[in-house]
C-alpha cells in the first residue's frame, strides 16, 4: 500500500512525498510539563517508509509515464503517522507488462522492479 505524506518547512507545506510503509512501531515519548511533578509518557506512532518519486522527476522527466513511481534507494525511520494525508491507488507492474494508458485519476500509480 502507498501513501503519500506531507514535509513542512516552517508551517507551509514544500512537498508531497510518496512512501510504502516497511513497518509500523509505537515509541515513548516524555511529555513535560510545568505543572507536572513526575513527567507522563505519551506513546505514538511511527513508520520505516521506503520512499517512491514520480518517474517525471527523474532524469526522464517528459518521457516518462505521468503515473510512474520510481524506487529510490533512500527510506527514513522515525516518520511520524500523523504526516500521512492519504493512500493512493497503486500497482506493481511486472517487468514485461505493458504500461497502463494514462488516465485522469491523480491518485492512481503504478511502479515496477520493487515487492
Amino acid at each position: 500500500m502507498l501513501f503519500f505524506f506531507r514535509d513542512y518547512c516552517g508551517d507551509k507545506i514544500v512537498l508531497l512525498r510518496f512512501g510504502k510503509i516497511i513497518r509500523l512501531y509505537q515509541a515513548s515519548v516524555n511529555l513535560e510539563g510545568e505543572h507536572r511533578q513526575k513527567p507522563a509518557v505519551q506513546f505514538e506512532a511511527y513508520a520505516h517508509i521506503l520512499w517512491l518519486l514520480p518517474a517525471t522527476k527523474t532524469s526522464l522527466k517528459e518521457l516518462a509515464h505521468p503515473q510512474e513511481l520510481v524506487v529510490i534507494d533512500e527510506c527514513d525511520d522515525n516518520i511520524p503517522v500523523e504526516s500521512f494525508i492519504g493512500v493512493c491507488r497503486n500497482r506493481l507492474l511486472e517487468v514485461n507488462q505493458q504500461e497502463p494508458v494514462a488516465g485522469d485519476d491523480p491518485l492512481d500509480f503504478f511502479y515496477r522492479y520493487a515487492d
